[in-house]
């Protein structure tokens, strides 16, 4: 039987504060485009949705939030979290052994069912 080819492994990694700083992204963003309007200091952020602190702070200012990270080129010009690149660059260039060991995920599958196996069932 011929050897299989391993595929190539594919981790998701997310971008929002993990490669990109979003959150520094729109504040900055916000205030070049809102300068007179209120905002949510960074180190004040709380939460998942930033859109719903703005409303907290003034109805209207959801809206005017949203418009800026739906804008063209928002997350394009975001600026890169320090070491993150460098990190996907390292993660690209590793070689993950369960690729490369050929019976390994079956074997450690199949070993507690062996028979006078001391792993529990």
């Amino acid at each position: 039987m011929a050897a299989r080819r391993a595929r190539p492994v594919r981790v998701l990694v997310d971008m929002d504060g993990v490669l990109a700083d979003f959150e520094g992204g729109l504040l900055r963003a916000f205030r070049r485009r809102f300068p007179e309007e209120p905002h949510v200091p960074l180190e004040q952020r709380r939460g998942f949705f930033a859109r719903e602190q703005y409303r907290a702070l003034r109805p209207d200012l959801a809206d005017k939030l949203a418009s800026v990270y739906e804008s063209p080129g928002f997350f394009l010009d975001l600026e890169p979290i320090p070491g993150a690149l460098q990190a996907m660059q390292e993660m690209q260039a590793m070689h993950d052994p369960l690729v490369t060991y050929k019976h390994c995920v079956g074997e450690k599958v199949r070993l507690p069912q062996r028979p006078h196996s001391s792993f529990p069932p």
